[in-house]
């Protein structure tokens, strides 16, 4: 049995894209057959074995080849995810070369998140292969002198709660009426701020529609922004459970997050799988990856209410939408992701084993 550990150091106890990105393809490949392991970060001073959505996980307060290599049996995968974190991914580099086995790195967020740019292209360099989202994020991967052969295109899949109560979160949090809903951190790369600027112009065409916040604060300022855009039409609901998610998303009638610095935000794929369109503004392949299933629009307050509008007001526009939506989803569940992941797993693994002097050329 292929022996697979993911690395991903986690935002616990929040669950950021990147995070449930992880533990959905862990969950799924062990529901393939493969023995999969999880190593992320639990807090300070903190080692011990535990369980993450039924994945047997080593939750550590930092990241050590040394302990994780003694703690784990050795792997014939070990898999990274997300560069906004690089001592985690280096760790698994790290431990990859230790046990002579194949290192697969899914980078998962935006070059302008890396907090070391140049270390995280060596370790885009230094791997076996490289998951990308969109032509976009490969064009990156290539520039930053990733080996274009080693570039694997997979899609975002969603992994939502199995039920949800759409009319008892809206009697719960009194939300009458239609709404757009922002889905994540609150954080000004995500653009939650800018929707809020975008308000104005929003209730000028439909001064009925509310616009709901779901999400953990991440800025330290983010009190102080909402109470500067204080009104009643606004909800902020904070962090709320898998089944709430669900239930937010079947309930408003699209999702806005009007990110700038993004690859592929999971919430796209979670809105796709509820049939709801997406409104979100520029980064690199957004045009791409948002294709028919939403809008892109421009970054000022006029331009993004605009956009919000259309999709409301033009009913042949929305069914279209909701229909590619619907249609893409159906296409893009984890059980066709993780299909991807071990042929590329089933192909490294039939080469040669990679040479350990690659490691000291990576930063750790």
């Amino acid at each position: 049995m292929t022996r697979v550990v993911i690395v991903h150091r986690g935002w616990l106890p929040a669950l950021t894209g990147a995070t449930n990105m992880a533990l959905a393809a862990a969950a799924q490949l062990r529901l393939d057959g493969l023995d999969v392991s999880v190593v992320a970060h639990g807090g300070q001073d903190f080692c011990e074995h535990g369980t993450l959505r039924g994945v047997p996980a080593l939750l550590l307060a930092d990241p050590d080849t040394a302990q994780v290599a003694e703690l784990l049996p050795r792997a014939d995968i070990v898999h990274a995810l997300d560069l906004s974190d690089l001592a985690f991914a280096s760790m698994a580099l790290q431990l990859a070369r230790r046990w002579g086995a194949p290192f697969v790195l899914t980078p998962a967020s935006a070059l302008e998140t890396w907090p070391d740019r140049k270390a995280g292209a060596q370790l885009c360099r230094a791997a076996d292969a490289v998951v990308v989202h969109t032509d976009a994020e490969a064009a990156v991967m290539a520039r930053l002198g990733a080996d274009p052969v080693r570039l694997v295109r997979t899609a975002q899949g969603a992994q939502l709660a199995d039920n949800a109560d759409a009319n008892g979160l809206r009697d719960r949090h009194r939300l009458d009426g239609p709404f757009v809903l922002f889905l994540g951190r609150k954080t000004r790369s995500k653009g939650y701020d800018r929707l809020l600027r975008a308000a104005d112009g929003l209730w000028r065409g439909r001064p009925d529609v509310r616009i709901v916040l779901a999400g953990p604060p991440w800025d330290d300022d983010v009190e102080d922004v909402l109470a500067a855009h204080a009104d009643p039409r606004i909800a902020d609901l904070g962090e709320i459970s898998e089944s709430d998610k669900l239930g937010a998303l079947l309930a408003c009638e699209a999702v806005c997050v009007p990110t700038t610095v993004d690859v592929a935000p999971l919430v796209f794929a979670e809105a796709w799988s509820c049939g709801r369109p997406v409104i979100t503004c520029r980064f690199p392949g957004a045009e791409e990856l948002v294709g028919d299933k939403g809008l892109v629009a421009g970054t000022t307050p006029q331009e993004l209410a605009a956009a919000i509008l259309a999709v409301l007001d033009d009913r042949a526009l929305r069914a279209r939408l909701e229909r590619d939506a619907g249609a893409h989803a159906a296409r893009s569940s984890w059980a066709a992701i993780t299909l991807e992941l071990r042929r590329v797993y089933g192909r490294l693994l039939a080469r040669s084993p990679p040479s350990a002097a690659v490691c000291d050329r990576v930063a750790t």
